[in-house]
């Protein structure tokens, strides 16, 4: 998860191979393993959470829709 200039940037690869990650200014979160993104959308907000191959959340935000 990745701020720049007021733009939240989701990446989760699909291609089942873990690299090294490179954090840089304006990131949030991180991890160099398996998993997905799930997002939730309603009127007010979007929650966005990274799951790992345990189905275990490591990671949530959520976004405030203006």
């Amino acid at each position: 998860h990745h701020v720049n200039s007021g733009i939240h940037y989701f990446v989760c690869g699909s291609a089942a191979q873990v690299k090294a990650p490179n954090s840089s200014t304006g990131t949030g979160f991180w991890a160099a393993q398996l998993g997905l993104i799930r997002a939730d959308v309603s009127p007010s907000e979007l929650k966005v959470e990274f799951i790992d191959e345990s189905a275990q959340v490591i990671h949530a935000t959520r976004i405030s829709i203006t």
